[in-house]
């Protein structure tokens, strides 16, 4: 999501005169805050799996699907998706619906590899700027993962390494800056067989900045009789 919202709050306020006359003229000075906030507020929600997974649950309205499909206009408002230097990957080959009934919510049951043939990496395009990254790795029904990813936001680039637990599933925070109009995913080839479940992107505000602008026409609602 670009744009910068912007929030108007309006305050009207009696001028000078008023409090020190006792006149009952309706005669106020408006003020204007204007408070906006860079970059993208919308959290970007990415659920990796077979097409149509999310269908019926919770989760449908508030999350995007990413099939496995070559990076490009998904038609939901957003460009993501799979590449790799050799062309076209296909991980649509590659996702999985485990169907498994210990699976915490469906969000934990789908999963997409990264290493299954060629090295495949991820990609969105977002604007430019700080952000909060949560990672969920793995696979409800293996544990044979070494879920070792680098997170680029072009010149920043930040290493999470799932240290061999041997657990299900991984779980990543971090923060990134964006500089180049793209976050990605690209495993880390000495590591094995990783697998990416879900993912959230969240904007880190930046302060808001503050313009106030005082109007010097006054208006007039209307007049009493004033005391002399």
């Amino acid at each position: 999501m670009n744009g910068r919202p912007c929030v108007l709050a309006f305050f009207f306020m009696p001028t000078p005169e008023e409090l020190t006359m006792k006149s009952r003229n309706l005669l106020f000075s408006a003020l204007v805050l204007s408070v906006c906030v860079s970059g993208a507020s919308a959290e970007i929600n990415i659920s990796w799996g077979p097409g149509g997974h999310l269908d019926g649950t919770e989760f449908a309205d508030s999350w995007l699907v990413d099939d496995g499909s070559a990076f490009g206009d998904r038609g939901n408002g957003y460009n993501y998706g799979w590449f790799n230097g050799a062309g076209d990957p296909d991980p649509q080959d590659a996702n999985r619906n485990r169907n498994n009934a210990a699976s915490p919510s469906e969000l934990y049951d789908t999963l997409n590899h990264m290493r299954k043939g060629d090295v495949n990496s991820w990609k969105i395009e977002i604007p430019n700027g700080e952000y909060n990254v949560h990672l969920v790795a793995g696979d409800p029904n293996h544990t044979d993962q070494e879920n070792d990813i680098n997170v680029v936001g072009g010149s920043m680039s930040v290493l999470i390494d799932d240290e061999g637990d041997g657990n299900n599933f991984d779980e990543f925070d971090i923060t990134i800056t964006v500089d180049e109009g793209f976050l990605q995913l690209v495993p880390v080839e000495a590591a094995n067989n990783q697998k990416v479940s879900h993912m959230s992107i969240t904007a880190v505000p930046e302060p808001g900045s503050i313009v106030l602008a005082v109007f010097g026409l006054l208006g007039l609602f209307g007049l009493a009789r004033r005391r002399r």
